[in-house]
């Protein structure tokens, strides 16, 4: 019928232009489209925002999620631990948990002995190459990674491009790599976060050394260097028990926790 709004259009969404891939950009209150995993997975990509989305994407969402103007949508969200009547709801719309994110937290010290196995400098661009291979090969428990509809070789490689961007000044502030000779075998991209807080972005050991000291010395490393930042925070994943173990050993103490969720739409039949 003439005049008449899509549903999509009705529940508070709208098309507003178009994004570097091509494909339109959506504006909504609970909406905001993230353009740069949109490019990774080659069709619409959406992070449901947290504050204020509850009750009327509670009742709304079936419509809204079921029409949009795309054949393949992936959304995700994150929701404190605490809030299980927003999980039930969300899993009742096709929602799943794939992930328990764990936030972790210290005050920075300027003193932390180093196990020694590798040497420890600030990345250059000659090392892009390297820091990009270790990030797609040595995930496992990212969220990308956890899901299983999402294939390990995108998984791989969303991270890779992850890494891949600081070096073009898109993504972290600093990033420090742990070299056997000539050879990088590990990195720790770090933001500079708010309140004097140093954020571990991303940080991999390539299986090679894994064991031998190098995350711990590459965390080290940027504490020594970290300036005048007066915490740092981590976050990883409760089923990464091995990171989990590490951070507490390092003295973090857990600071917060939510459920990961994401919502796959499927192809739509022509």
């Amino acid at each position: 019928m003439a005049g008449t709004l899509s549903p999509a259009l009705e529940y508070g969404c709208s098309v507003v232009g178009v994004g570097r891939d091509k494909m339109p950009l959506i504006a909504s209150s609970h909406l905001t489209q993230d353009e740069w995993l949109s490019t990774s997975f080659q069709y619409p990509v959406f992070r449901l925002n947290a504050d204020g989305w509850f009750q009327t994407f509670r009742q709304d969402g079936k419509i809204l999620l079921e029409s949009f103007p795309y054949p393949r949508v992936f959304l995700y969200t994150k929701v404190s631990t605490d809030e299980l009547e927003k999980v039930s709801a969300l899993e009742k719309l096709g929602f799943h948990v794939v992930d328990t994110a764990l936030t972790f937290e210290k005050a920075v010290s300027k003193r932390n002995s180093l196990v020694g196995n590798c040497a420890l400098r600030f990345a250059k661009l000659a090392d892009r190459k390297s820091v990009m291979e270790i990030a797609e090969k040595n995930f496992r428990y990212s969220r990308f990674h956890l899901d299983p509809q999402i294939d390990k070789s995108l998984a791989g490689r969303i991270k890779s491009e992850w890494a891949g961007n600081y070096f073009t000044g898109k993504r972290g502030d600093q990033m420090v790599v742990a070299t056997e000779g000539e050879r990088v075998v590990g990195f720790n991209q770090i933001l500079h976060g708010q309140n004097g807080t140093l954020v571990i972005d991303l940080i991999a050991v390539d299986s090679v050394v894994r064991r031998r000291g190098v995350a711990q010395d590459m965390i080290a490393y940027s504490e020594n260097e970290s300036g005048a930042f007066s915490k740092i925070r981590v976050g990883t994943q409760a089923a990464n028990v091995a990171s989990v173990r590490l951070y507490e050993k390092l003295g973090f103490r857990l600071i917060g926790s939510q459920y990961v969720l994401h919502y796959h739409l499927p192809e739509k039949e022509s």
